[in-house]
């Protein structure tokens, strides 16, 4: 996290490159240049800097991190960690196994998410700050209800009242000083001795009955409030898409620059032959490329281009000049969190709904009225709210692409109306069913498949096939090859971890923490820079914590599938930014235009940039 100066190169030193010869030197360049535009230029633009932070920061962003390390960890030996620790094994209806010796370590991740999350609170907008400390002290008196030692007010349970009231007096002592290091300091001390007291006291008091309350409390808040990390598991599913449309993008870049001409039109050929197999496998095996979703597929596509024609239009520019690949890919990571917060608005309210009936009914006990309430917020998690819910997003997707559009905006409005369409579409297909039309990975992919080949031999005919033309098709069609097999990122991962359904979650969440941190490097009056920097660690570290959670206990359902949310974001995003890259690219193979491969698109849209 320490501040880099200027950028930094995954290469040699260039005087000693050039003196190797040049069967080592060339492949050298071309993969330090591909690693260092796909993997380090990211981080290097979208990392946190250590530039005019206050006194303190620093140390908190170390324990942070480390503490995010820790996590990670957690999900990478959690194999060997279950066959090397006892098992706690439950008895009741969702079944699962936790080594019982980490639990403290996993109180000690979620008092740390919560305590950042809760001292940046202090100092942002006042909406903001309310909901934030309404929901630490819902979770704060949620674990307080399991100790029934004394009834409804046991020493376990007063420790959480207390520690409650105290947390309202410090945020509103707080609330208009500026930001000070020791407020986390007070926060982090204030809920991790009251939350661990109240649990040690609950364990105590059942452990007489032969119930080991630990493992039990642990599960049902990491099923609780672990739905808060829906969202960045949604924008999570955006990193592979990310990653496939650069490595496409650069990977054919750097055969340009270093390679000649040939080598360009065997990699053509190469990616044609491949893609011509995968396609009569995909068709042979008849899995996802029914007519219907090739029909939906294109149907799709042109909505797309029918969403940037009218854009284009509105703004009064040319339609010759769509968004590149590379400027759309830009783009993505700073929409991804909203959009993907959006999306999953309704877990919130669920989320404190379900903490605050817990606590009544540990306080109040059965009650009718309590019971009819509980079916009511459950409406907030049915199938049909979450449908109308992500239809309405959509459509208002579409509508900020237009008025952003009609203030002369670039790039976001055009990825914002492709993520639209597909939610939209989306949606409308979960409310109003069947969804044995809607496109899939494999349709799109032949799609884009079939109009490559047919424009590279409509070239070859008229005989206007030219190096800009060929460089174009070939990263179409290597965009479209690692669209459909994007599991070359969450395959190995899963082999090395023994259990696939935290993987893509994971890559997802590594790559947001390495460079999706940029909008914490600038502050305003209603969200400075110390309570942005907070922000993003407490919602990184509690995302990778509930996933670790999941990766020790081995069953997704014992906490929240986080996976399953991640693949919604994959669908969406994924889906969206390769059609757009694959449209923009296309416009340039049919315009005759040099793809952009090697620099990144330099223009700034500051409504790519959301609090």
């Amino acid at each position: 996290m320490s501040e880099m100066q200027g950028p930094q190169k995954a290469t040699a030193p260039r005087s000693r490159v050039e003196s190797w010869p040049a069967i080592l030197r060339i492949p050298w360049l071309m993969l330090s240049e591909f690693v260092d535009h796909v993997l380090l230029e990211p981080h290097r633009e979208g990392r946190l800097r250590a530039k005019d932070w206050p006194v303190g920061v620093v140390s908190i962003v170390v324990i942070a991190v480390i503490a995010y390390i820790v996590a990670v960890a957690l999900i990478l030996f959690s194999a060997p960690l279950r066959a090397a620790l006892p098992l706690y094994v439950s008895a009741g209806g969702v079944s699962f196994s936790f080594p019982r010796a980490l639990l403290w370590i996993f109180l000690v991740l979620l008092v740390l998410s919560v305590s950042l999350l809760q001292t940046a609170a202090m100092h942002v907008a006042t909406w903001l700050c309310v909901l934030v400390t309404a929901l630490t002290v819902l979770i704060t008196l949620f674990v307080g209800v399991t100790d029934a030692e004394l009834g409804a007010f046991s020493s376990g349970r007063l420790a959480t009242i207390a520690a409650s009231i105290l947390l309202v007096v410090f945020v509103i002592v707080r609330r208009r000083s500026s930001f000070a290091w020791w407020e986390f300091a007070v926060v982090f001390g204030l809920l991790g001795l009251s939350l661990a007291f109240s649990i040690a006291r609950a364990a105590v008091t059942a452990s007489p009955g032969g119930v080991d309350l630990g493992p039990i409390t642990l599960s049902v808040v990491m099923f609780t409030i672990g739905q808060l990390a829906i969202p960045s598991a949604i924008a999570a599913g955006s990193a592979v898409a990310e990653l496939a449309t650069s490595s496409a993008l650069r990977a054919v870049g750097v055969v340009r620059r270093h390679l000649p001409v040939a080598a360009l039109v065997v990699g053509l050929v190469a990616l044609l032959s491949w893609r011509a197999w995968v396609v009569v496998e995909t068709v042979r095996a008849g899995e996802s490329v029914a007519p219907l979703q090739l029909g939906s597929s294109v149907a799709l596509s042109a909505l797309i281009v029918g969403a940037w024609l009218l854009l284009a239009r509105l703004r009064g520019s040319r339609v010759a000049s769509p968004p590149s690949a590379t400027e759309l890919t830009d783009k993505l990571s700073g929409v991804a969190q909203p959009i993907g917060a959006g999306l999953a608005i309704t877990f919130g309210p669920f989320v404190a709904a379900m903490l605050l009936l817990q606590v009544l009914f540990g306080y109040l006990g059965q009650a009718d009225w309590l019971t009819t309430a509980s079916g009511a917020i459950g409406l907030l998690s049915h199938s049909v709210t979450i449908g109308v819910t992500r239809l309405a997003v959509g459509v208002l997707l579409l509508v900020l692409a237009i008025r952003w559009a009609q203030r002369q905006r670039r790039v976001v409005p055009e990825l914002l109306a492709s993520i639209g369409v597909v939610v939209v579409t989306l949606s409308a297909a979960s409310l109003f069913g069947p969804v044995r039309w809607l496109w899939t990975s494999e349709s799109l992919s032949i799609v884009a498949t079939i109009v490559c080949t047919g424009l590279l031999v409509w070239f070859l005919v008229a005989r206007t096939l030219t190096v800009n033309r060929m460089a174009g098709l070939a990263v179409a069609l290597l965009l479209t090859a690692l669209f459909q097999q994007r599991d070359f990122v969450s395959d190995p991962l899963g082999a090395v971890l023994g259990f696939t359904g935290v993987a893509f979650v994971l890559f997802g969440y590594v790559w947001a923490f390495l460079t999706s941190g940029s909008y914490a490097n600038e502050g305003s009056k209603r969200y400075p820079k110390p309570a942005r920097i907070l922000l993003f660690l407490a919602s990184t570290l509690f995302g990778v914590t509930v996933l670790a959670y999941t990766a020790l206990a081995r069953n997704p359902d014992s906490a929240i599938n986080l996976g399953a949310f991640a693949d919604v974001g994959d669908q969406i995003f994924g889906t969206a930014i390769v059609v757009g890259a694959l449209v923009a690219m296309l416009r340039g193979v049919l315009s005759d235009r040099e793809p952009e491969l090697d620099t990144a698109g330099k223009e700034t849209d500051s409504a790519a940039t959301t609090s």
